[in-house]
């Protein structure tokens, strides 16, 4: 003759892994989805760390001649090496990079191109001059603003930058004081964590030298 004590402690069991689950699930996904998104944190806080330092040392990431899978073709390739894992291409995918050089107008500039203040309209403006993106660039914007497309010439330099005011950049001085002659050279990271849990998230990071 079975227990009956037996059967109604086995139902117990079930009930209890039932609601233990209903908690444990949900905490072990947010504590994986917590480690993913604090290693891409990481990772996109290196790759606007790094990129910016060459960047400054000189190495030239301009996007002419870059051809998608030969990575002697251009040195945006280094941007995609170092941004390994993240599914990021050098026209797209999970992930996108945006390089600046930025500097202050001052009136000795605007003398010296032998313009009027009348037409030296970005005089004690920061100004664009230079841009590029290596990934994909439909993902985020900059944060510091984007110059017009018809001042962004083939070697990504930006022309008419004491003239025209859309090259001018917002929120830079904000955060670095720019002397006559100076450029900052920064760096915009911006990675997907969507491609593992959905929902359209991702980390940015940014570095300016």
């Amino acid at each position: 003759m079975k227990n009956p004590g037996r059967r109604r402690q086995s139902g117990n069991v079930m009930i209890e892994f039932a609601l233990s689950s209903v908690v444990a699930v949900p905490l072990m996904l947010g504590i994986v989805f917590g480690g993913i998104t604090l290693g891409r944190g990481i990772q996109a806080s290196q790759v606007a760390r790094d990129t910016a330092h060459m960047f400054a040392k000189g190495v030239d990431f301009a996007k002419l001649n870059c051809v998608e899978g030969d990575i002697t073709s251009c040195n945006q390739h280094l941007i995609v090496r170092l941004a390994e894992g993240t599914g990021m291409t050098l026209n797209g995918g999970n992930g996108v990079v945006i390089l600046s050089q930025v500097t202050k107008v001052f009136a000795e500039d605007c003398e010296a191109a032998s313009l009027s203040d009348a037409d030296c309209r970005n005089k004690g403006q920061a100004v664009f001059l230079f841009r590029t993106t290596v990934g994909n660039e439909g993902l985020r914007s900059s944060n510091f603003g984007t110059p017009a497309a018809n001042l962004i010439q083939d070697d990504n330099t930006v022309k008419d930058y004491l003239k025209d005011p859309g090259a001018q950049a917002s929120g830079i001085l904000n955060l670095i004081d720019l002397g006559r002659g100076d450029v900052a050279f920064v760096v915009e990271c911006y990675l997907q964590t969507s491609d593992l849990f959905g929902g359209g998230r991702g980390i940015y990071a940014y570095s300016i030298f």
